[in-house]
């Protein structure tokens, strides 16, 4: 073996941007597939089998995907790299992700014809459900750890577009982790939160004071832990780029906005003044990341970064829910559920960036 080809068994290869943006649009197809699989089981009171237009969107998405990752690997090996070396930088655990969804596919199927089809909260935790995720999160999310791995420790500050594909497949992946949070997605709590909706919730039970009173304690609960848990949901992938990138002006806007859209999509657009919400504060927090500059050497800016947008994105949430329905929620209650976001956003930063972060960065660690 000459040196040249040894150097190529070794040597692993980074696909390019057009490449990179194939597998965001195939995931996209899969992605959709799930999600209109979950707008229909939200129409339909039961569908009682696993053959249904959804799924063959849901499933033909992954079999382009499967073939396209496992042709550019046969891609490679023809080229003359071998073994690992044959898969693009990024996509050793997508290889490992189609395993995965292949066998959640057989066992979905399998589940389905044993145990039927799941009802309500059931269709998000089932075994085979949980499998397909975490398969589909192993492949979505190639395109993002083939730039993190390219980046290096340099903290580049890419262009929008060269920065999207990386954007774009954390942004789908961010997506398919909400769909598996539906029962707690935030922006679906305006329905409990106007004045008119829970005087209809309770309206049932008027005549039982005790039983109205622990109702409506409930529906706040729910509410504010769906707050705070979709703040954690949004702020996470956002400050996960914040550690490695200087994001791109719009980048933020496009994660949270696009999110928000596929999401808001499963209840029909029923809220759509969401969108213009989070798309407002999604501008709000690139400009205020592009002020701050938030970086793992800079752990005060990140901080405040991270404990600002979150009060952002539900104050500008509250004022439209009050101006559409009025708020049935105290000034206390809608006042301590900002402070708990912004403490969430705050608590996720500690996590994110460590106290001893910035000294391991002097060092180069």
């Amino acid at each position: 073996m000459t040196v040249a080809s040894a150097a190529m068994t070794l040597d692993r290869v980074q696909l390019g941007w057009r490449g990179q943006m194939v597998t965001v649009v195939l995931s996209a197809w899969a992605l959709l597939g799930a999600f209109l699989d979950g707008w229909a089981h939200s129409k339909v009171d039961q569908i009682e089998t696993f053959f249904t237009p959804q799924h063959n969107v849901f499933y033909s998405g992954f079999l382009a995907m499967a073939i396209w990752v496992v042709w550019c690997v046969v891609g490679q090996r023809r080229a003359g790299r071998s073994a690992r070396a044959a898969v693009p930088i990024g996509y050793d655990l997508a290889l490992i992700g189609l395993v995965v969804f292949g066998a959640g596919t057989v066992f979905d199927f399998l589940w389905h014809e044993v145990f039927g089809v799941e009802q309500a909260g059931e269709r998000l935790s089932s075994p085979a459900h949980l499998a397909l995720f975490v398969g589909g999160i192993l492949v979505i999310t190639a395109p993002f750890r083939a730039a993190w791995a390219a980046a290096g420790t340099e903290r580049p500050a890419p262009s929008l577009v060269e920065f999207l594909p990386a954007l774009l497949s954390l942004t789908l992946a961010t997506t398919a982790t909400s769909f598996f949070f539906l029962h707690v997605w935030g922006f679906n709590s305006a329905d409990f939160l106007g004045a008119r909706q829970l005087e209809s919730l309770l309206q049932p039970v008027a005549g039982l004071p005790e039983t109205a009173r622990t109702l409506q304690a409930l529906t706040q609960i729910r509410v504010f832990a769906s707050i705070v848990i979709t703040t954690l949901l949004l702020l996470g992938p956002v400050l996960v780029m914040l550690r490695q990138w200087r994001i791109p002006f719009g980048g933020i806007t496009i994660l949270l906005t696009t999110t928000v859209v596929w999401m808001s999509g499963l209840t029909e657009f029923h809220v759509p003044e969401v969108i213009g919400v989070v798309a407002l504060a999604g501008l709000l927090a690139d400009g205020l990341a592009a002020l701050l500059q938030p970086a793992v050497d800079r752990p005060a800016a990140f901080r405040g970064f991270a404990a600002a947008v979150p009060v952002i994105l539900w104050s500008l949430y509250f004022i439209v829910t009050d101006w559409r329905w009025h708020l049935a929620v105290s000034p206390e209650l809608w006042g301590g559920g900002l402070f708990f976001t912004g403490i969430a956003g705050f608590a996720l930063s500690l996590v994110m960036v460590p106290d001893g972060a910035r000294a391991r960065v002097a060092r180069g660690l």
